[in-house]
């Protein structure tokens, strides 16, 4: 089973909007002075925000009628920034046809550098 690469911005809206709905202020994701005080570029997107987008990706984009996320994982491994534009790669690592369901691999990229990578169980009927 092969996937299409999908990709996202992290534009000023969605990064509000996320902000909105998870209420977290941290000084690191809202104060870009003290973002680079230590060491980032600038304010940094919630990490959490990739889950978002694999829910997008499992919800909308792979075109199960049915489906529902059961686990993920995620391994964060660089920061994220607003503008920043990411690439996600899907792979099956495991079909498990008694449920039915999917054991995914992701890997979500900033032009060549690997941002974040874990695994993803998908159910495809309800």
């Amino acid at each position: 089973m092969q996937f299409p690469n999908f990709e996202f911005v992290i534009t000023e809206e969605k990064y509000q909007q996320f902000i909105a709905v998870s209420d977290d202020r941290h000084q690191l994701h809202v104060n870009s002075e003290y973002a680079k005080s230590k060491g980032f570029n600038d304010v940094v997107v919630h990490g959490n925000i990739l889950n978002c987008i694999l829910s997008n990706i499992v919800g909308m984009k792979l075109g199960f009628e049915h489906v529902m996320i059961i686990n993920q994982s995620i391994n964060y491994r660089k920061p994220i920034y607003i503008n920043d534009h990411l690439n996600v790669e899907l792979s099956l690592k495991e079909e498990i046809a008694f449920l039915p369901g999917l054991d995914l691999a992701f890997k979500f990229f900033r032009g060549e550098e690997l941002i974040a990578n874990g695994t993803i169980f998908i159910k495809t009927a309800l």
